[in-house]
């Protein structure tokens, strides 16, 4: 919805005559973006550790994503990874299971804010 927001050139995120405060907007991209790069990052750790096996490349994406989604979906790889591949895939899971939501809290239990507000400025993107 904030995509579909700023293509609209809309100042507000709104869902179902609803608004999104900006600050839930942040904290959802910013755990988006977390989730994403775990799971990027775990898939190039796997590349590494297992290059010895002969693993397409989508095969890995797959079990870093299943691990951090902790949905227990698997292509086969799981079973075969080294020892290190496991402890890998094990982390994975439990940052998966508490990771994205525990992030969310810690970004929604701030201390109180700073006094000091620096000026806003307009710069071009795009």
């Amino acid at each position: 919805m904030t995509l579909r927001s700023v293509v609209k050139g809309e100042e507000d995120v709104t869902v179902l005559k609803r608004r999104i405060s900006d600050n839930l907007v942040f904290q959802a991209l910013a755990v988006i973006i977390l989730s994403f790069g775990i799971v990027l990052l775990v898939s190039l750790l796997l590349t590494i550790t297992e290059h010895t096996a002969q693993y397409d490349f989508l095969e890995i994406l797959f079990e870093a994503t299943s691990a951090f989604g902790t949905v227990g979906l698997s292509m086969g790889v799981t079973g075969e990874l080294s020892p290190l591949g496991k402890l890998i895939v094990i982390t994975t899971m439990f940052i998966g299971r508490l990771g994205p939501l525990t992030f969310a809290f810690a970004l929604a239990l701030r201390p109180a804010r700073s006094k000091i507000r620096y000026p806003e400025d307009n710069i071009l993107i795009g």
